[in-house]
């Protein structure tokens, strides 16, 4: 599957690693290009200068960034490059309104939005281990 990960912090990074690792063709973008470089060297994936250019076809894009304005940002770049039918899926902690306002917006050019915070902290995003709370399907 080809996809995008924007936002490389300490949760991102390893979240975009555990894709990586799984097969997935991964492309990165992170406001200092010095963390997408490293994650590409670590990961073998795609460093990009531009949200575009990691969106670009992308089926699914993850963001994983700051705050609500960060995440409107990133949608707005996002949207027009991804692949018909493409997901976007929001790991930020934001607001209940900002969902359902990008949602509206995704739909708006056929595409998704899903709200999906992550929990667990940056040791069990290293480790990729679920949160104890989820319990996976047999």
């Amino acid at each position: 599957m080809k996809i995008a990960f924007i936002g490389l912090g300490v949760m991102g990074f390893p979240m975009a690693g555990h894709l990586a690792k799984a097969g997935h063709q991964v492309s990165v973008f992170n406001r200092s290009a010095e963390k997408a470089t490293r994650w590409a060297e670590t990961f073998q994936g795609r460093a990009c200068k531009t949200i575009a250019d990691a969106v670009a076809h992308a089926e699914m894009a993850f963001l994983c960034v700051g705050r609500d304005d960060d995440v409107r940002e990133v949608v707005a770049q996002a949207l027009p490059g991804m692949a018909p039918g493409g997901i976007i899926i929001d790991h930020t902690t934001t607001s209940a309104k900002l969902a359902i306002d990008m949602a509206e917006a995704a739909a708006s050019v056929g595409r998704a939005f899903v709200d999906a915070p992550v929990s667990g902290g940056a040791g069990r995003c290293r480790s990729g281990a679920a949160d104890r709370h989820v319990r996976r399907r047999a």
